[in-house]
């Protein structure tokens, strides 16, 4: 008898286990973050045992990973009437958890009730508290978000999470003072998290306090170089040009290696139109990463040489990017508008189909294909049908209303259509605040040329830049008034804009095409430039002629006294040198001594110089270094070539070999018992070689 008994226990037993098993083994694979398997097993479980409460828990933790947003809902539905009902922590769980899948549906009422029904189970559940804060914030109930956070807090008044979310709601509200008390004890929890400097580096620009906000930013930049940190470095440059990029110095010369610190200082030097600093970080860094990442800074040099005016280039770095990766319809869209602009109707519209392929909801691209069927084309009709396809991605885009609005009135004779347009435009552009607009070219439509020329007249007055100059040179062309336009074109030129090829473009120019003031003014910017391009096509094609080392090799060196430098030899366009490998450096560097005697015997020439750049010193100070090309570089007998290096203007400083032209010979490891350095390759190109 009792032998019975044991086996209907065991029966019993190994049924619990087959219960658990798939119930178990699917909360594995969910934390494993294997989605379908986890389903397969969970929906076994609630087969066998349909009133299973964590199963149906589970599978809703599933469905919210997989996007099934309301199949998640009903299964957090069942949890809740599945789970006993004297588990009042495990039901708020539940609940806290269907609020957030609603959160994420954006159904935030529903969201709000499923809150109130987790703290009405369990009101001291801190998560819950800060959860539904950060709804009210979302939902712009600052008042009720701050109750919950004071209310967290008072709860725990160390709590991290409520914290961060307390001095989010007190930033949005404006009481800087409390929250930059908070911001301080959020640093003092958890000095190592970038997350506190950057919150109150927000908070100190708020008051002003821009020096402070630049020191913050610049400490989570060290912790984490994330983009939303960068951005904000960047963002604080509009405010404290020299201070910002003094850091960004610092993070290049701390992290020599790190792609993404020289791709963070040329951002501010673009946004300052700095051009050739800026052409020259990104450059640094394409030669810091590997070829399958190299399209990305491809790209960014594009969009820098595209803003400086010089579209042969941006097309040329386009061009490679796409053959790194085409998968990105942006470069498409960007070369195909070098296209355009140049006249290539064809390849234009070869690039805008293509872009358009990967991403069919693409605005910009349906608007630049209209502008290359209306000018280039003139198939107004198809022109009309791109126009159309980009305000149904942004409806209130000024530029395509205002080409769609002339494509009404110039060519498809439909007045009441252009005028709504025009409409549109003076009613959606015409706040007169911290940027331009376009809202004289809407008055200018609807046929309101006084008013047009007021408005451009304060608009130019109040910002001065040469856009506003270029746009009053476009306004006065249309209107005829072509002494106007041509003063407004030189000032515009004088104040930076470069872009002969626009300007060539520009249907709104037309009218002063022939006078010889325009004339003049073209022959002039095309002398100007003619030399810049010369040294940006060599800078270009230094890129990617010989940037890596083909074969492995090793050379010796002396330890200098100083830590973390060696003496090694080598060589520059033939002529023997000692340079002194720094692993602080981050490019290649001589002394204004050896420019002049490189340049004096014929080791360099005018022609490989290709520009300057900015760098700073620890002091804040900042100096001018000259850049040249350096067409073989040589170590340990083997040849690089085209490497950029800086000429100090310190006629001690000696030759530097920089990280930067370290990696190009391949990765590389120092051997301090043997006194050496052991390089291996990392790539085979062409255009090296081997003395």
């Amino acid at each position: 008898m009792k032998k019975i008994v044991f086996l209907c226990l065991l029966a019993c037993s190994f049924q619990g286990l087959a219960q658990s098993y798939h119930l178990q083994h699917g909360m594995n694979m969910f934390d494993a973050g294997n989605y379908d398997e986890a389903e397969s097993l969970l929906k076994a479980e609630i087969k066998k045992h349909p009133l299973e409460s964590l199963a149906y828990e589970y599978l809703g933790k599933v469905y919210e990973g997989k996007d099934s947003l309301q199949l998640a809902m009903m299964q957090f539905d069942l949890a809740i009437k599945f789970a006993a009902k004297t588990e009042t922590k495990r039901l708020a769980s539940l609940w806290k958890n269907k609020g957030a899948i609603y959160v994420r549906a954006e159904i935030n009422e529903k969201a709000l009730a499923c809150f109130d029904a987790a703290l009405k189970l369990n009101p001291q559940d801190i998560s819950v508290l800060v959860a539904r804060s950060d709804l009210f914030f979302r939902m712009e109930r600052l008042k009720e978000a701050k109750q919950d956070c004071e209310a967290a807090i008072k709860l725990d008044d160390l709590n991290f999470d409520a914290i961060v979310q307390y001095v989010y709601v007190l930033y949005q509200l404006k009481e800087y003072e409390p929250a930059l008390k908070m911001a301080n004890l959020m640093i003092k929890l958890k000095p190592a998290l970038d997350l506190p400097l950057s919150i109150r580096s927000k908070v100190y620009e708020r008051q002003g306090q821009i020096a402070s906000a630049i020191e913050d930013t610049y400490e989570a930049i060290r912790i984490e170089d994330s983009r939303s940190n960068q951005d904000q470095l960047i963002n604080l440059a509009s405010y404290d040009f020299e201070l910002a990029l003094n850091k960004a110095d610092l993070l290049v010369q701390e992290f020599p290696r790190k792609d993404l610190m020289h791709d963070l200082r040329s951002r501010i030097y673009q946004n300052h139109s700095h051009y050739e600093e800026a052409v020259s970080d990104v450059t640094q860094a394409i030669q810091l990463v590997r070829e399958d990442q190299e399209s990305y800074y491809l790209s960014r040099r594009g969009h820098i040489y595209d803003a400086w005016g010089f579209r042969a280039l941006a097309r040329n770095d386009y061009t490679e990017s796409i053959e790194r990766d085409s998968s990105a319809s942006s470069d498409f869209s960007m070369r195909g508008y070098q296209h355009m602009i140049l006249g290539n109707y064809e390849l234009a519209m070869q690039d805008y189909n293509k872009g358009l392929a990967l991403d069919p909801t693409d605005g910009v691209l349906y608007h630049y294909r209209g502008l290359a069927n209306m000018y280039l084309a003139k198939n107004y009709k198809a022109s009309l049908a791109d126009f159309n396809r980009s305000l149904a991605a942004n409806k209130t885009d000024v530029s395509t209303l205002l080409y769609r609005g002339r494509l009404y009135a110039q060519f498809l004779h439909e007045p009441n259509l252009a005028k709504a347009d025009f409409e549109t435009i003076v009613s959606v552009d015409s706040a007169l605040a911290e940027t331009s607009t376009s809202k004289y070219y809407g008055l200018l439509g609807l046929g309101k040329k006084a008013e047009a020329i007021s408005r451009l007249k304060e608009e130019v007055a109040k910002f001065q830049t040469a856009s506003e100059h270029y746009n009053a040179a476009c306004v006065y062309a249309i209107l005829g008034q072509n002494k106007e336009a041509i003063a407004h074109l030189d000032t515009s030129i004088q104040k930076g804009n470069v872009d002969l090829d626009y300007i060539k473009f520009d249907p709104d120019l037309v009218s002063i095409r022939q006078e010889q003031g325009y004339i003049q003014l073209m022959a002039n910017l095309s002398a100007h430039l003619k030399p810049i391009l010369e040294k940006e096509l060599a800078r270009q094609a230094s890129t990617f002629q010989g940037k890596f080392a083909n074969q492995d090799f090793q050379i010796p060196f002396v330890p200098q006294k100083r830590g973390g430098t060696y003496d090694v030899k080598g060589s520059m366009n033939g002529l023997k040198l000692d340079m002194l490998y720094d692993t602080g450096a981050s490019n290649v560097s001589i002394s204004s001594m050896e420019e002049e005697f490189m340049l004096k015997n014929g080791y360099l020439s005018t022609s490989d110089f290709v520009g300057t750049s900015s760098f700073h010193l620890a002091d804040g100070s900042s100096m001018k270094s000259k850049l040249y090309i350096v067409k073989d570089f040589e170590l340990g007998g083997v040849v690089i070539h085209n490497v950029e290096i800086s000429a100090m203007p310190n006629r001690e400083a000696g030759i530097l070999l920089g990280q930067s032209v370290m990696a190009r010979f391949g990765k590389f490891e120092i051997d301090n018992q043997r006194n050496l350095i052991r390089f291996t390759a990392t790539n085979t190109q062409n255009g090296i070689t081997s003395k």
